[in-house]
């Protein structure tokens, strides 16, 4: 099977090597924005965005798409399930530096990091700091991002409640509200993570009227993709001081403008959709690829 891996995901020799004993013939093409040459020859894809610059149309021996993304907003899904194309995304890959990140943000904005960091040297100190032992979590999103974020808020103490859109029994949550019954957490909700996929349905989902019902003094953290959030209702929410703050790695324009008021707000932490980036990324997405393409007759899926 003829095998295209773009520059998402960059490999040695070795690991060229290493699919070639399995059975493809591997080509590479480094930027995913330039167009495919002849597509239609590609059975495998191992890629980022690349559907976002070329037709997956044109790829019409397509049977196995691995991702290196955890989200699957990036490529067309209904038309690759409609052609029985089978998708894998990076699993768990990322997980943990994103769950870990998830914390130092909300501990930012607690411990109130910046003013700290402002008069460093100056002995003065911040009495607007907050204790996260007993806060109340809402994780939208249970996925493998959600539950790790869960699993370190529970060493704090906190108190966790799951929403998604079907019940996960797990042990770093102390209730679970299905997506559509959620609207009554929020009002309750301490801590607000964001840790849902972007699709159709939940683009802009936490939008003006959504935010407004959130508990005076919250925080909202995103760790997932930036449409989730109707980005201008949540400065007019900072803005007006209701909310106590936002840690935010993912915007709905990337990079996000210059000019965005969030850079300014000092009750914001913004990070250039880094919250994914750890030492451990390229062994534990090397384990996923070599299970779905290596491993067994997944590569004819």
């Amino acid at each position: 099977m003829n095998l295209l891996i773009t520059g998402a995901y960059p490999v040695t020799p070795a690991k060229i090597a290493e699919f070639e004993n399995a059975g493809y013939c591997v080509d590479i093409q480094k930027d995913e924005r330039a167009r495919t040459a002849t597509p239609e020859k590609y059975g495998a894809v191992i890629c980022n965005a690349l559907f976002q610059y070329n037709d997956m149309e044109s790829f019409t021996s397509l049977s196995v798409i691995q991702l290196t993304s955890v989200g699957r907003d990036r490529i067309p899904e209904k038309y690759a399930a409609a052609r029985g194309i089978a998708v894998y995304n990076a699993g768990d890959a990322y997980c943990r530096p994103m769950a870990e990140w998830a914390v130092f943000g909300i501990l930012s904005i607690y411990k109130n990091a910046r003013f700290l960091f402002e008069n460093y040297g100056k002995w003065r100190k911040s009495r607007t700091v907050f204790e996260l032992c007993g806060k109340h979590v809402a994780v939208f999103g249970f996925g493998n991002a959600g539950r790790e974020t869960a699993k370190r808020l529970r060493g704090f103490d906190c108190r966790i409640t799951a929403v998604d859109v079907r019940e996960i029994a797990s042990p770093y949550a102390d209730g679970f509200v299905p997506v559509s019954q959620a609207d009554r957490l929020l009002p309750e909700t301490d801590i607000l993570v964001i840790a849902m996929p972007l699709t159709r349905e939940t683009e802009h989902y936490f939008g003006a009227e959504r935010l407004s019902l959130l508990k005076d003094g919250a925080v909202v953290v995103n760790i997932a993709r930036g449409g989730l959030i109707d980005e201008n209702a949540l400065i007019a929410e900072l803005q007006s001081c209701r909310l106590l703050g936002a840690a935010l790695d993912v915007f709905e324009t990337e990079p996000l403008p210059a000019d965005s008021p969030l850079y300014s707000m000092k009750n914001v932490y913004v990070s250039p959709h880094n919250s994914f980036i750890g030492e451990n990324n390229r062994e534990r997405l090397d384990g996923i690829v070599r299970k779905n393409l290596l491993n067994g007759g997944d590569r004819n899926a």
